[in-house]
């Protein structure tokens, strides 16, 4: 029953994230909802991060999904191959190294 309760919360801030990527959420932000977004994505990601057990690369993955768009818009994805491009059209990635790039690049644009 333990483990029912986290995956629910974990797809709940999945389905949040995956909202905020969303071309018609974000286009309706200006820059400073955008920064303090990149902010936050930042912090829950942190969270999720120390607590595995509840969150695996995917649900790592959908916190960073709504940043590598933003940034994408902004021209300052530079971690671009691939794999994130269809990242960005999908919201997956196959390559966890591709996860640490996109975070290392969040950090650098804080």
């Amino acid at each position: 029953m333990v483990i029912i309760r986290k995956r629910v919360f974990s797809e709940t801030f999945r389905f949040i994230e995956i909202l905020l990527a969303q071309n018609i959420v974000q286009n309706s932000m200006d820059d400073s909802d955008k920064k303090l977004l990149l902010k936050e994505i930042k912090i829950k990601y942190d969270a999720k991060a120390s607590i595995q057990d509840v969150y695996a690369p995917i649900g790592l993955e959908s916190s960073l999904f709504p940043a590598a768009m933003i940034m994408d818009k902004k021209g300052i994805l530079k971690a671009k191959n691939d794999d994130i491009t269809r990242f960005l059209e999908t919201g997956r990635l196959s390559e966890e190294a591709d996860l640490t790039a996109l975070y290392n690049q969040l950090n650098a644009n804080q």
